[in-house]
């Protein structure tokens, strides 16, 4: 989440639009983590660690102050998606007693617009979202698939993070001729940027580091931390724990790992320390190839889980890592569950990815993909929001 604030506030600070630029959130942090799990500071200082400043939508005439902007703009990986609405629906249940929640604006309210007229519609982009787990029984459906269509139908422009998410656009709307691909919210990272925002992460850092982290059931865990350690052996490096994440995001973690005190922009720092990272963690994995830091990722699509994070609907899978990595051609570096489980095929591919990762020319050509591809897309959506800049919030 904070790397996608993080792109955000940089997209912007890169086009201009920070004075004029209202953020807001569907629900507060504090609303979105169950009361039990508050404690977890990490989670909870996730927003004021990004720098981002965003206004609550369940507050008296926001809702409204939003609406009528003259731009609208949703910027996020799951905001339109089912299983992302779904989810949300529980955290409204859970928040308001079922009198107040079926006389107020519905998920489909806000994140479809399916209550508004078509003139604000009209003015509304999205970037950044995934309909990657979307099933056909959910675009077929008479209420979110329905709120979906006239939303792709009816808004001024959307660009989605990944390919499986693009041709579905250009199903569900019949334009097989707009480009809907424009990467993920994240890639709007830049070093240069990062600077900008955080002191800590100026100047060149000194690449002595194997970072690694796992917390998204990608593979065994010491798998990829001997993995990780072998490596930076082999280069003499050393090899370093990247807290990524908290266990309120990531429950696998054990305790401790999570470095609750570890602040976004110093966690950039860590990262930024790298030569290379392995993970199971898809925005971790996102981040460090836009900042030209080799990822590995280990990734495992299946999930004895009703729903997964990583790779949707069980018995629907498909994995967002395997999308990222084979859309930007970065599949020497994946890691698929057959050969982590198996010793002879493990060692070959560890064997291809020191090779690779020592080229910097390939490093550079892939790095440069992701950037530039988001950097194209995301000055496409400032030309989209170009006009009155009264107010161009963003959600």
């Amino acid at each position: 989440m904070s790397a996608v604030e993080t792109g955000l506030r940089l997209f912007l600070r890169r086009h201009r639009l920070e004075s004029s630029a209202t953020v807001y959130r569907v629900h507060s942090i504090e609303d979105r983590v169950p009361s039990k799990e508050r404690t977890d500071t990490a989670l909870l200082d996730a927003a004021a660690s990004s720098g981002l400043a965003c206004r609550d939508f369940s507050q008296p005439g926001e809702r409204e102050r939003f609406l009528a902007a003259d731009r609208i703009l949703y910027w996020g990986d799951f905001l339109h998606m089912a299983q992302y609405l779904r989810a949300l629906q529980g955290i409204d249940s859970r928040l308001r007693d079922a009198a107040k929640a079926a006389a107020g604006p519905s998920i489909n309210d806000d994140l479809l617009m399916s209550g508004t007229p078509d003139p604000v519609l009209a003015r509304t982009c999205s970037f950044g979202t995934t309909l990657l787990f979307n099933t056909i029984e959910d675009e077929s459906s008479p209420g979110y698939g329905a709120a979906l269509r006239r939303f792709i139908a009816g808004a001024r422009r959307l660009w989605v993070r990944d390919v499986i998410s693009a041709g579905k656009l250009a199903r569900l709307s019949g334009d097989y001729r707009t480009g809907f691909w424009g990467g993920d919210c994240a890639q709007a990272i830049d070093r240069d940027g990062l600077a900008s925002l955080y002191p800590s992460c100026a100047g060149t850092a000194t690449a002595d580091v194997v970072g690694w982290f796992v917390g998204r059931g990608g593979g065994s865990r010491d798998v990829i931390g001997d993995v990780a350690l072998r490596w930076a052996t082999a280069l003499g490096l050393q090899r370093h724990w990247l807290p990524w994440g908290s266990r309120s995001a990531f429950p696998a973690l054990a305790a401790g790992e999570g470095h609750p005190t570890t602040s976004f922009p110093s966690l950039l720092r860590r990262l930024l320390e790298c030569r290379m990272v392995v993970t199971d963690t898809y925005h971790l994995g996102v981040v460090a190839w836009t900042l030209g830091i080799p990822a590995v990722m280990f990734f495992n699509p299946f999930s004895p889980a009703a729903q997964s994070v990583n790779s949707g609907r069980n018995g629907y899978w498909r994995d967002k890592r395997e999308v990222f990595y084979s859309q930007y051609d970065i599949l020497d570096f994946l890691i698929r569950p057959e050969e982590a489980a198996d010793a002879a095929a493990l060692a070959a591919r560890e064997a291809r990815i020191l090779a690779k990762a020592g080229d910097d020319a390939l490093v550079h050509a892939i790095s440069q993909g992701v950037r530039g591809h988001a950097q194209a897309a995301s000055a496409d959506l400032a030309m989209a929001l170009a006009g009155d800049r009264a107010g161009v919030p963003a959600a």
